[in-house]
């Protein structure tokens, strides 16, 4: 059982849900032929070396990107233990956006061939995948977030607790007087 009790795993469940939506946008995009590389493809490449040619190799790069997104969901979850948690959101639109240009660099400076030539619709899409990516990055973290803020204060017990006086109900000796 997977419990959500420390950071990297809320993280790694985030990014995961997060890319959801970042892959809906990124395949509407494609199949309206907005782009022409999805993430999929920048996966495949990196990982074959080519475009993915059969669907098992685009349904592998697939399964390696949902993977990819979990990990970077730890990241951000550890990154943000060590900064503030104060506007959330905006800090993970800002980190997929970090991600979609550090990836675009990296394949720049490798100069993978299949990636070297990025037309402007496609950087421009991406970007507004990766951006969608991070701001349901920060949602999901901040909801799980509370999902465990607010499983932390309920307590559940199988034997109830046995009943306790509070201090104020206890009353305190009284010391006998002196006859005289």
């Amino acid at each position: 059982m997977i419990t959500l009790h420390d950071r990297f795993t809320r993280g790694m469940i985030a990014g995961l849900l997060a890319g959801i939506p970042s892959i809906a946008v990124n395949q509407t995009s494609y199949f309206l032929h907005l782009s022409s590389l999805r993430y999929l493809d920048f996966a495949s490449t990196m990982i074959l070396g080519s475009l993915p040619k059969t669907r098992g190799e685009a349904w592998f790069a697939f399964f390696v990107l949902i993977g990819f997104y979990g990990v970077l969901g730890s990241v951000f979850a550890l990154l943000i233990s060590v900064i503030k948690s104060e506007n959330l959101v905006l800090k993970s639109a800002t980190f997929g956006s970090m991600v979609w240009f550090l990836t675009f660099a990296i394949t720049a400076l490798y100069k993978v061939p299949e990636l070297q030539r990025i037309p402007l619709n496609n950087a421009i899409s991406n970007l507004i995948g990766a951006t969608v990516w991070g701001l349901a990055l920060g949602y999901a973290f901040g909801w799980l977030d509370y999902k465990q803020a607010k499983s932390n204060k309920r307590v559940f017990r199988i034997t109830p607790e046995p009943a306790r006086k509070s201090e104020k109900d206890i009353i305190p000796p009284v010391k006998p007087k002196k006859i005289k």
